[in-house]
């Protein structure tokens, strides 16, 4: 849950494409419902390292966004399994493994089932360390997109929403180990070497891409999948769809193969082919969406950003939210990826189609090629009919 009166993702943000530079495909493996696509690095770096660190106690947490961790203004309230430290620059190998504190101390005095409160999704450990909270702070942008609520005080939007905005808002997801068959293809599926990362689907559908900087560092990391948050549609695939496709190889042009280094040639060329269908193909509305993103940090030698992709495009109803790091060089770092469902679409469709008219219904509704009562009721189905005042005339 968050309050926020302002809105930050929306400001500022240039279109950019999620590139997988400095890594490629390897071939796919299915276990069920699953298909696993494993990434391989072409180059490791040792100047870029990142190491997990579990929570004390309770997984649900608080974090301050904004003031500070004493005297809190806005706080996101959410279930946060473990967090990341990164290590950058040439100590980054030992600092990677040096870093064993804990994030946060219980206070003895409250409930139980309150955990602590950590300050900022991105902080500063000291020279050459960055806490994060991986996937959060993702959320926590999509959370605030546009939340604001009204700011002229139209006589059809309740006083409670010209006062508070849309708070709380609450979003939903459900964990990887609710997921059928991903607890056994992870732990049954081979790590090739250099591997940092994994396309994970479901269905055949992209649900989630996870990339790290070091081949040692993904192994640690590769089940910590399970605890990530995925849409609840995952659900439903992992039991619709028990068994999958598997893809053959397909080489074409047998007439030009005559020998054993033209069969070769022929085969690395299919092995390619397919590799590009399962990452640029089945994950196109990820790979190759227009992306919204926003700068976090920047240190030594990275950028941290979260990105979003163009909701706008009424034509793409699949759409993504995620983190990543960057080299300057523009090497994919880091990545973590969570797919938005039908119903968080529509909210921010209608939330951005409200802000960009003033949070004027006739305006909006004249936009958006609807009548006012359409708008309404759109707005009631997705969940913000606590914002228009009851009984209010909105047939402009």
């Amino acid at each position: 849950m968050l309050q926020e009166r302002s809105n930050k993702l929306s400001r500022s943000l240039t279109s950019d494409h999620l590139e997988l530079k400095g890594l490629r495909a390897a071939s796919s493996q299915v276990w069920g419902s699953v298909r696993l696509v494993p990434l391989i690095r072409e180059h490791v770096r040792e100047d870029f390292r990142i190491a997990k660190h579990l929570f004390p106690e309770s997984t649900r947490r608080d974090v301050t966004v904004k003031g500070t961790e004493k005297k809190p203004r806005v706080v996101y309230s959410s279930y946060i399994p473990h967090g990341l430290i990164v290590s950058h620059g040439h100590n980054a190998s030992d600092a990677s493994v040096a870093w064993q504190t804990q994030l946060g101390h219980a206070d003895k005095k409250q409930d139980m089932c309150v955990a602590p409160r950590l300050h900022k999704m991105v902080k500063r450990l000291g020279p050459g360390a960055l806490r994060m909270l991986p996937m959060h702070m993702a959320l926590e942008g999509f959370l605030t997109l546009h939340f604001g609520g009204p700011d002229v005080a139209y006589n059809y939007y309740s006083k409670r929403s010209l006062r508070y905005g849309l708070s709380p808002r609450v979003e939903y997801g459900i964990t990887g180990t609710t997921i059928p068959d991903l607890g056994p293809a992870l732990a049954k599926f081979e790590i090739h070497k250099n591997q940092c990362g994994v396309l994970i689907y479901v269905g055949d559908a992209l649900a989630s891409a996870f990339v790290v900087g070091h081949p040692k560092d993904y192994v640690r990391l590769h089940q910590s999948v399970l605890e990530d948050l995925y849409a609840e549609l995952f659900w439903y695939y992992g039991l619709m769809y028990r068994h999958l496709q598997t893809w053959q190889l397909d080489i074409k042009n047998t007439a030009s193969i005559h020998d054993l280094a033209s069969l070769k040639s022929a085969y690395h060329h299919a092995l390619e082919e397919l590799h590009t269908f399962e990452v640029m193909d089945m994950g196109r509305e990820l790979i190759q969406r227009e992306l919204r993103k926003e700068k976090l940090y920047s240190f030594s030698n990275f950028v941290l950003e979260r990105f979003m992709t163009d909701i706008e495009d009424t034509k793409q109803e699949i759409n993504h939210i995620g983190e990543r790091i960057t080299s300057k060089q523009g090497e994919l770092m880091y990545l973590k990826t969570f797919r938005l469902s039908s119903q968080q679409v529509e909210k921010a469709r209608l939330l951005k189609l409200l802000a960009d008219h003033q949070w004027d219904l006739y305006l909006a509704s004249v936009h958006g090629k609807m009548s006012a009562m359409q708008l309404k009721d759109r707005i009631v189905k997705a969940g913000f009919g606590y914002v228009l005042r009851h009984g209010a005339n909105t047939r402009l």
